[in-house]
């Protein structure tokens, strides 16, 4: 699928984003992929879930042959699991985290 998509692209760059717009996850880096994520992940339904994905960075070039959807995931996982993003946080007893929100955490406050 990637590598039709790559040759599909490499022929006709606007017709290839077209034909597969709802396979399309755009979004920014930094803090904000989680947001954008969401917000294109939500309306999916069950068995859009099971296809695959096409990331497209934000006022980047490229086409996603794999290497953009890694680097989405690992990105967003980056993201998920900081700190002050309110997943995860420490407990008295050494290195153990356990998944509650953090009074202190930007989901906490709505951030």
């Amino acid at each position: 699928l990637r590598r039709s998509l790559y040759d599909e692209a490499q022929a006709a760059p606007d017709q290839a984003e077209t034909d597969f717009e709802d396979m399309l996850v755009k979004v920014r880096r930094g803090a904000q992929i989680v947001d954008d994520t969401l917000e294109v992940m939500f309306e999916w339904t069950e068995a859009r879930w099971r296809q695959g994905v096409v990331v497209h960075f934000e006022g980047e070039m490229g086409i996603d042959c794999g290497a953009l959807t890694r680097e989405w995931a690992k990105l967003l996982c980056q993201q998920l699991l900081r700190p002050g993003r309110g997943l995860f946080r420490r407990t008295g007893r050494g290195n153990r985290v356990v998944m509650l929100a953090d009074e202190e955490s930007e989901l906490a406050h709505g951030g």
